[in-house]
């Protein structure tokens, strides 16, 4: 049998999150913001302290994992996820994190894949 390579879509599985199960397309705009978002995350869990001293601090964290989530799950995901829970920034960092993590699994999988057609 002939070998042949076929460009197909690639998913990301976030599994379920509050009762709703997430698959969208691994393309080039999730891979052009993970790393930006990643280092944006990186600053406010260091800042963490200074920043929830503040309403706008907390705003304005808050605007970041919305815009955040919403990049990986879709417009609109972060605020129906949260819409019917009392405000924790904890929860929502954990969501971003939690989102942010399987985007960089996926990543490693798919650069481990193009290793492996290199090795051959």
């Amino acid at each position: 049998m002939a070998k042949r390579f076929r460009f197909e879509k690639k998913f990301i599985d976030f599994g379920d999150i509050c009762g709703k199960t997430y698959k969208v397309e691994h393309n080039q705009v999730i891979f052009d913001k993970k790393d930006e978002i990643g280092k944006q995350m990186e600053a406010y869990q260091k800042n963490i302290d200074k920043i929830t001293d503040s309403k706008k601090g907390l705003e304005e964290l808050d605007a970041f994992l919305k815009e955040s989530v919403d990049t990986f799950l879709g417009a609109g995901e972060y605020d129906t996820i949260f819409k019917d829970r009392e405000f924790d920034i904890y929860e929502r960092m954990d969501l971003a994190t939690y989102v942010l993590s399987i985007v960089g699994m996926a990543d490693r999988k798919r650069m481990m894949k193009v290793s492996e057609y290199a090795a051959k």
